[in-house]
């Protein structure tokens, strides 16, 4: 059995374990998460140089004559797969203390369908073919909808069934986009450049906007993020994390993959429909922060909060010039780190003061430092501020805008709405961010209430870590942004893609 094989059974198997170990203990059924995510991390590394050769690992799981679920690990699944497995042990680490108190039955059925979760995300990065992608995106909705309803209140059903409904439209769009393409290449499978026959063709519109439909539901994209705002308040914060850092991401992924390996990038130029979609991105990009200023829950300020983000993703895929979908893919992993690291923090906050209401963190700052300094490190990146991760993938989308210019890929008008609401929005989160920041350091504490805050280990080391991650990536650059210009350059249609740095 080769390591891939190892990496793909490896959380399937945890998650029966964790089902049926008859442990009472509610830490190890935390620490079996952990574990399993550990072990894919050794495995990773051990699959690092091998992810680069001509020919990747890769598994054969089922094929006909038109068919096949294939999986392959090259650089770029091998830094989405490594992304995701960190955020994931970060977020179990956290569960260790956030679920102390959690009924054990409840309590496995939430790890285990975490690491059900995990497994399907991995295998979603690994897919070589939209057929395979589309059975995995679609069982992503059953394993995360659990995670939602988590708390089993009648907002956690409410919030579950309007998720689970959007996305079953979602599916449907995917499966008649899969139909009509198999009807005319007679293949999903996703190569560099993407298929003319799908680009030139008189169903090009309805087959383009099938796939953008059903992922964007997924991703959050303006108008089709509704589910989002309201799955975020009622799920466990340890979910919001990894639904808001990494399952969204596959909607956005999905879109990477369409565009650029199904559709092409060059076949895709000029195009009225991808203007449309700019346009749509940046109006979520807008559409997401400016709702989120009015908002008073916590977690509804961080989830329409990555509303916007998801804007500026798919804004770097839809300009189709190399830099912009650099900038897109390096904005995914700073949000991934990012909004893990505030909405673990809002959880300890929220537990902590029993709170949810964004004006009754007076002086948290002062009675939880750990965690209100992490907190702060994730919304100042946000914002953009220099010194943190974010600063650095929107610095790339900005470049990336500007290039798409120079090739004549947008015209004039659209290059400067996409850098103007790349500024306004960044304006716009620190609108709603700074307030809190200023209250949790700034405003008095109550006199009654002054005593600090008790700490979890398993608290304050995952919240440590990913801040010392979020400011890495702005100190150290190079270490991310190469890695994923040698990925994706294999996959656009130009011989180098110039660092911006």
């Amino acid at each position: 059995m080769n390591l891939l094989w190892c990496l793909v059974i490896c959380p399937l198997l945890f998650s029966l374990v964790i089902l049926l170990i008859p442990s009472k203990k509610n830490a190890v059924l935390s620490w079996l998460s952990i574990v399993s995510v550990i072990i894919n991390l050794v495995l990773l590394s051990f699959l690092a140089t091998s992810s680069h050769n001509t020919v990747p690992p890769a598994i054969h799981l089922f094929q006909t004559s038109f068919l096949t679920i294939d999986f392959a690990l090259d650089s770029l699944s091998w830094l989405l797969c490594l992304v995701c497995s960190l955020v994931w042990m970060f977020a179990s680490l956290f569960s260790i203390h956030y679920f102390e108190q959690e009924n054990i039955k409840l309590l496995k059925r939430y790890q285990a369908f975490s690491l059900l979760n995990y497994w399907t995300v991995l295998l979603i990065f690994l897919a070589t073919n939209f057929f395979t992608f589309f059975i995995f995106f679609e069982l992503l909705l059953i394993v995360s909808y659990v995670l939602i309803i988590h708390y089993q209140t009648k907002e956690a059903f409410a919030a579950g069934i309007k998720y689970f409904f959007f996305q079953i439209i979602g599916g449907l769009f995917l499966f008649f986009g899969l139909v009509l393409t198999f009807s005319i290449i007679k293949t999903s499978d996703f190569i560099p450049g993407g298929y003319a026959a799908l680009s030139s063709h008189p169903l090009f519109s309805l087959i383009f906007w099938c796939y953008i439909i059903g992922l964007s539901i997924k991703a959050g994209l303006f108008p089709l993020h509704i589910w989002l705002p309201e799955a975020h308040p009622v799920a466990p914060s340890p979910a919001s994390a990894l639904l808001s850092g990494m399952v969204i991401k596959t909607g956005s992924f999905g879109i990477f993959k369409v565009v650029v390996m199904l559709f092409g990038t060059s076949h895709l130029v000029g195009k009225v429909d991808i203007t449309v979609l700019v346009v749509l991105s940046v109006l979520t990009m807008f559409w997401g922060s400016a709702v989120a200023i009015g908002q008073f829950h916590l977690k509804r300020v961080l989830a329409y909060s990555s509303v916007s983000q998801i804007g500026y993703i798919l804004m770097g895929v839809s300009l189709l010039s190399p830099l912009s979908i650099l900038g897109s893919l390096v904005h995914t992993v700073g949000h991934a780190f990012v909004k893990s690291t505030l909405f673990l923090s809002a959880g300890s906050m929220i537990e902590n003061t029993k709170q949810t209401d964004i004006t009754k963190y007076n002086g948290y700052g002062q009675r939880n430092p750990v965690v209100f300094s992490a907190f702060t490190i994730g919304a100042l990146s946000m914002i953009g501020f220099p010194l943190f991760a974010n600063f650095i993938s929107k610095w790339v989308l900005g470049m990336g805008i500007m290039e798409a210019f120079q090739l004549n890929y947008i015209p004039t008008w659209l290059m400067g709405l996409c850098l103007s609401m790349l500024m306004i929005s960044s304006l716009l989160n620190a609108l709603y961010y700074t307030p809190i920041l200023i209250r949790g350091w700034f405003y008095p504490v109550d006199e009654n209430d002054k005593k600090p805050f008790h700490l979890s280990w398993s608290e304050a080391i995952p919240l440590c870590l990913l801040s010392l991650i979020i400011i890495a990536l702005f100190f150290f650059p190079h270490s991310w942004i190469n890695p994923f210009i040698n990925a994706i350059s294999p996959t656009i249609p130009v011989e180098t893609i110039v660092s911006p740095f």
